[in-house]
């Protein structure tokens, strides 16, 4: 007995605290983390850079395409706000990300665009870059309450015109619509299988059916959209009894 107490002992004198081992093991853990990040550091962009921008050579095998709109959209935004993202290019000057933005600063006539260059990228990561560039934003998707309502304070708040936001008028409706705008009125749906909208009034169910063409939806949706905000009611079918009641008004005058 005296032997196991004697061994109890020693054990317990020997044993490190719990809390001291998984101190250790998390200062371990941190030290490997800042060690990571060490090494991404080293391996990431230079400074920024102003260059000529004949200096700036555009991938001769770029798989994006650059419409007219979107360069004028972006030609824009730079003269609005800024050169705030620069062209990212490889050790020889050649792009990596940007095309859109040199296309666009050639449109305004600059001399001289920012740009940060990756000289750490061997060709085969500056292909693989290129592409991973342009289409992992594309698998992210839009919150549509949120950008239907952040787009109404751009509107309605800054004055800004959506257009200069790379948003043309179809995506302008879908974005309202999806948001909430006319989820109330422009279902798609009257509610009994049938296409066209549908209104309820006063909550009893009454159904007002109507037709919308195709092509008219959007201009639909767009101006009752803005005829609910305009007028600070809570849905688009508000909107659409006090503009009857408007018209019904001017009628009898």
């Amino acid at each position: 007995m005296a032997k196991a107490s004697k061994a109890l002992s020693t054990k317990a004198k020997t044993t490190k605290p719990r809390g001291e081992r998984g101190a250790k093991a998390g200062g371990a853990a941190s030290q490997k983390k800042r060690n990571v990040l060490t090494a991404i550091e080293g391996l990431g962009a230079q400074g920024l850079e102003w260059w000529p921008i004949a200096d700036v050579r555009p991938y001769g095998q770029n798989v994006k395409k650059h419409p007219d709109d979107q360069v004028a959209a972006l030609a824009e935004q730079i003269a609005a706000n800024g050169f705030n993202v620069p062209i990212l290019v490889d050790k020889v000057g050649v792009v990596l990300a940007g095309h859109g933005r040199l296309l666009a600063a050639e449109k305004l006539g600059l001399e001289r665009v920012p740009v940060i260059r990756l000289d750490h990228l061997t060709p085969a990561q500056a292909r693989a870059f290129r592409l991973a560039d342009n289409q992992i934003p594309l698998l992210g998707d839009w919150d549509a309450a949120a950008l239907a309502a952040e787009l109404r304070k751009v509107r309605d708040e800054d004055g800004i015109n959506l257009a200069t936001l790379g948003f043309d008028d179809k995506a302008l409706a879908a974005a309202f619509k999806s948001g909430g705008f006319l989820s109330d009125l422009l279902a798609g749906d009257d509610g009994e299988g049938g296409e066209g909208g549908g209104l309820r009034l006063n909550g009893k169910g009454v159904a007002l059916k109507f037709d919308v063409l195709a092509a008219d939806r959007d201009a639909v949706v767009m101006w009752l959209g803005q005829e609910r905000d305009r007028r600070q009611l809570r849905t688009a079918a508000e909107a659409l009894v006090a503009i009857a009641r408007e018209g019904l008004k001017k009628k009898g005058e």
